[in-house]
């Protein structure tokens, strides 16, 4: 074999070789994005108003809206974002002073330090004093941008976001039979209902007190996991 033929050949083996390592590369990345998680949102409702965005005995305080949302997260880097869309109608006093809002309000925020499975709300380390725990599949928290049409809103938006053991029953009231939920109860543990999920945004500003503003308060009923890493459950 001369010379030329030779050089051939080991050009031949090194392009295979390349190819076949970004074969592999690409195996592994795309083995890697099926292991994210991908979630989709739907069915919200809009949580009180500023003088009660908690709105614990549901009813009219409760109200369905149109919209939807996204989380996605990187199961490696515990990072990812939070996207949602409602429709406001101008009927629930939100976000800030003056007239309740009316349009399209946009909600994208960076999904940072995310845990899995952990105990949000009431004594835990992340959420909420103000609601009762829950066991969340997903939880997280970060900045948040808005936008009411197009429009940028304050920029010192942050996002308290978990999607957990449902806290809402059908009327809107977090209540174990009769029972409705109050910080003040000694045993918060009862209110979370295993066999279904739900996604709560905490939408909030910084303010004097000890605990943060909440100008929106949304929680979307029906959630859609598209994406997850294998092995794990979660109530259908």
């Amino acid at each position: 074999m001369d010379a030329s033929r030779i050089l051939l050949v080991v050009l031949a083996a090194a392009i295979l070789g390349v190819a076949g390592w970004i074969a592999v590369r690409t195996i592994e990345e795309a083995a890697s994005l099926r292991s994210d998680w991908e979630i989709l949102l739907g069915d919200p409702i809009l949580v009180g108003d500023l003088a009660d965005p908690f709105a614990y005995a549901g009813g009219d305080a409760v109200r369905s809206i149109d919209g939807e949302g996204r989380i996605r997260v990187s199961e490696g880097t515990g990072r990812g974002l939070v996207r949602a869309s409602v429709q406001l109608d101008g009927t629930t006093a939100v976000l800030g002073a003056g007239e309740p809002p009316t349009g399209k309000l946009l909600l994208r925020g960076q999904a940072t330090d995310v845990t899995r499975e952990i105990v949000v709300h009431g004594d835990s380390d992340l959420g909420d004093p103000r609601l009762p725990e829950t066991p969340a599949l997903l939880a997280g928290a970060g900045p948040i941008g808005l936008r009411l049409d197009g429009i940028a809103l304050q920029s010192d938006t942050t996002v308290v976001w978990s999607v957990a053991d449902a806290l809402r029953r059908d009327d809107g009231a977090i209540r174990n039979r009769g029972l409705v939920f109050s910080p003040l109860l000694r045993d918060d543990t009862v209110f979370a209902d295993p066999d279904r999920l739900e996604a709560t945004l905490l939408v909030s500003l910084p303010s004097e007190g000890d605990d943060p503003r909440v100008v929106v308060h949304l929680v979307f009923r029906r959630v859609e996991i598209v994406g997850a890493p294998r092995g794990v459950s979660w109530p259908e």
